[in-house]
Parts: C-alpha cells; sequence; structure tokens
C-alpha cells in the first residue's frame, strides 16, 4: 500500500475500497481478496451450476438463505463436500473430498487449486411435476393413473448425483423435469402391473407409495395427489402424448446447447448444426426409394412400389453378392438367375 501510495493515490484509493479491513501475508492473499466471491445467480431455479471448473484455497463461497453448495469435481460423476447457509472461505479442510480429487500444492505452499466448483441446490423451491401413465394392471387388464407430485430437496448430495448422472450440460427446471418424469413414470408403471385394477381404483396409496419412496432415495421429498386412477380414458392418452413431446423438447433443447458448447470449446465457425431439421424428426421419406415408373417415393425397406406395383429397390445376387436392377433376371456379374 505505501509503495501505491508513493507512485498512484487512485490505485491505492481503489485498494482500500475494495480490500476488507485486515492484515495481509503476501500479493497472493491480496489477489484473493479481490476476486468477487463465488455465488448463484439471482434467479427461481432449484438448481444452478457454477460456470467456475476450479476454485482455489482462499476464495469465498457464499450460500444464501435456503440454499445448500455442493462441489462437484470438473472429471467426477459425484458430489463431494457439502456446504451449508452461510459464507465459507475455501480450502482443503472445508472441501477434502475435491482436495483429494486434485493436484496437490506445490513443495512451499499451503494454497492449491482443486478442479471442481459448486452445483447451488435450492431447499425452498418446490417443482411441481403432472404424470400420467398408463399400463397392463395386475389382473391383466388396461389401467392408468393421473398424478400431481410436488417435489423439494431435502438430501442435497444423494439429489446431484442424481442430477450428474441423468443430466448432460445444462443445469435447468427444464431438463430436471424431463428426467424426474422418466423416472417417476417408470415407478407409476411398475406399481400398475403389481396391482389389480379394482385395488387401484379404490386404494390410491399403491400409487402413492412408490413415488415417495423413489424421490426419497434421490434426496427429494415428494407431496403427491392421484387425480385419477383405473381403466386409460382418452384424457390420460391425450396427457401422455403432451408429456412425452415436452419429455422430447426439453431433450433436444439440451441437446442444442451442448452442441454450442463444444462449438464454442473447439473454436469451430459457421451456423450450429441443429438435432433435426426445423425441430423434427427427419423424414423416412427422404432416404426412401423412388419408383422409376410413377417417381413415387416408397419407404426404404419396400421391394414393390406403394403406388403402382412397380419393381423397386435392387435385387442381390445370391452366389455373388453384386446389386443388380429390380427388373433384373441374371445377375451382371456372374450370371446367376436371380
Amino acid at each position: 500500500m505505501a509503495y501505491l501510495k508513493d507512485n498512484s493515490s487512485q490505485d491505492a484509493d481503489w485498494l482500500s475500497a475494495g480490500l476488507p479491513d485486515r492484515s495481509f501475508s503476501d500479493a497472493g492473499e491480496v489477489m484473493l481478496a479481490l476476486i468477487p466471491p463465488i455465488q448463484s445467480p439471482e434467479g427461481d431455479t432449484v438448481l444452478t451450476k457454477s460456470p467456475m471448473r476450479v476454485v482455489a484455497s482462499g476464495m469465498k463461497l457464499v450460500v444464501h438463505d435456503g440454499e445448500t453448495a455442493v462441489m462437484v469435481g470438473s472429471k467426477s460423476k459425484s458430489a463431494l463436500d457439502v456446504f451449508p447457509t452461510g459464507t465459507h472461505v475455501i480450502s482443503s479442510s472445508n472441501c477434502p473430498l475435491l482436495a483429494a480429487k486434485s493436484r496437490s500444492p506445490a513443495a512451499g505452499f499451503d494454497k492449491m487449486v482443486m478442479d471442481g466448483g459448486p452445483v447451488f441446490i435450492s431447499a425452498q423451491k418446490k417443482l411441481r411435476l403432472s404424470l400420467t401413465a398408463i399400463g397392463q394392471t395386475g389382473s391383466g387388464k388396461p389401467g392408468g393413473a393421473k398424478v400431481t407430485t410436488e417435489i423439494s430437496v431435502h438430501g442435497p448430495r444423494e439429489f446431484v448425483n442424481f442430477v450428474l448422472s441423468n443430466l448432460r450440460t445444462e443445469y435447468d427446471d427444464a431438463s430436471l423435469t424431463s428426467a424426474l418424469n422418466s423416472r417417476f413414470i417408470s415407478a407409476l408403471r411398475t406399481a400398475l402391473a403389481a396391482t389389480d385394477l379394482e385395488v387401484l381404483k379404490n386404494d390410491h396409496g399403491v400409487l402413492e407409495r412408490p413415488i415417495v419412496e423413489s424421490a426419497a432415495q434421490i434426496g427429494l421429498v415428494a407431496t403427491v395427489s392421484i387425480e385419477y386412477a383405473g381403466e386409460p380414458t382418452p384424457d390420460l392418452a391425450m396427457g401422455m402424448m403432451n408429456q412425452t413431446m415436452g419429455d422430447i423438447s426439453a431433450r433436444m433443447a439440451a441437446a442444442q446447447q451442448a452442441m454450442k458448447i463444444a462449438q464454442q470449446r473447439q473454436g469451430m465457425s459457421g451456423p450450429m448444426p441443429q438435432p433435426f431439421a426445423s425441430g423434427q424428426a427427419p423424414s423416412t421419406q427422404s432416404t426412401g426409394i423412388t419408383c422409376p415408373k410413377c417417381n413415387f417415393k416408397n419407404p426404404p425397406s419396400v421391394r414393390f412400389c406403394n403406388n403402382c406395383g412397380t419393381p423397386v429397390g435392387k435385387k442381390v445376387c445370391g452366389k455373388c453378392g453384386a446389386e443388380n436392377g429390380p427388373t433384373t433376371n441374371f445377375c451382371g456379374n456372374c450370371g446367376s438367375k436371380l
């Protein structure tokens, strides 16, 4: 500070305003004190992944009210150290699991850089899911259920382990909802298959319990409301279709985000490739067989035109394996009869 006062009063004033009122042993401590604390951005989401891929001893981690921070290694697929609400100074003492997966500090240094960063979990935010399932019941008759469940995080480490295993790069509520839908609908279908249809109508607990138990296994508390249980209805079928389309949209958005991140990391240029053209799955007719007589586009596996009956596709010789035209009677390669 004395040097700065003699050479640059403006820098000295800036440092005085930005540094906490305490003593520093070296320039490294001054730099760490000037780095903004790691904290979740403002927003109303269940989880937020910090963009930081490394943290260092001495950096501050701010965990807001109602939040928990879970350290995740940059290369690991498991939740590590957990931080409750408060302001924490990161060190190998309060990050022992992350420190163990990082390189040791150089000889003579007590501070280290750790390979990982925090995921912030909100225990106050609740996520509401609408679930629809149709399947064969234990009595052999078709059955279905429409369920609403509200979930909140109770075990941050278990929950982050689920997130790491089921989400790709974008940790948002849409991707999380899609992953939870798949898990809980699977639990519903298992319950349907094990329950008699008449029991299903009268005992809703047979559907509530599997969801509550499945949620508890991944650190969640679930409150379940059964809106309908019984024979399949048109509304149930429509609900399943809408739910499936929503999950597909979420997966497509996640795939687009993953490609965008990959493009940025590789320094690529040019337009971003899309998972599907115009957001739709590619048509099988674009790779089908065109009839030589009427120009009708047929599916790729047909042998005769679906429009006029003309032979299409290619005949493969059973003797030499050569491909021949659809109307050829003898192989052009070996002369065998086709």
